[in-house]
């Protein structure tokens, strides 16, 4: 499942607003960019494969509201958010994926860097929205590469509220009075 128009508007009720800034990582081909770009003034997405990140510019070329940023997401997370003092919406990837262009990947030593990415936002002072595409793989993956579990995700963040909606996990973050749908 990526993010949809069907999706956004489903977590601006849930949420209550929405931001105008995405930032994604792991743009891959760039469907989720392609779908969704019309729901934000500015669009930050990450790609660890070059290959990867030539196929999503080209998917959306036409596209004058997004930045692509090739390298290790957590890396360019750091950099994307200390530029933007106002409410993201994250829609993160749960997991690392394994290129065909291994040696196009910018880092091996941190694949699988959800765990960074989510310090990196808890850090932040804003009402954001943290979104964890494919959350089925958290349990497997990260008990295989950190020994970190969806429950680990949960007690870093300490969420006032979340969500399992088709398979992402959804939480704000800075947001005491979420409310549920």
């Amino acid at each position: 499942m990526s993010l949809n128009p069907k999706i956004i508007n489903h977590l601006t009720e849930w949420h209550g607003c929405r931001a105008r800034i995405l930032v994604e990582t792991g743009t891959f081909e760039g469907r989720t960019v392609k779908q969704v770009h019309s729901f934000f003034e500015e669009i930050h997405t990450i790609e660890a494969s070059l290959k990867a990140q030539r196929r999503a510019k080209g998917r959306c070329r036409d596209l004058t509201n997004v930045t692509f940023y090739l390298g290790d997401s957590a890396t360019a997370l750091q950099k994307v958010v200390n530029g933007i003092d106002e409410p993201i919406w994250f829609f993160l990837d749960a997991h690392y994926f394994e290129h065909p262009d291994k040696q196009n990947i910018i880092s091996e030593q941190n694949h699988m860097p959800l765990m960074d990415e989510l310090k990196i936002i808890q850090k932040r002072k804003h009402k954001d929205l943290v979104i964890i595409h494919d959350f089925h793989w958290l349990n497997y993956q990260l008990n295989i590469d950190r020994g970190a579990s969806s429950d680990d995700v949960l007690e870093l963040m300490k969420p006032a509220a979340h969500i399992v909606f088709k398979d992402c996990l959804v939480f704000p973050t800075n947001c005491p009075q979420t409310k549920f749908l």
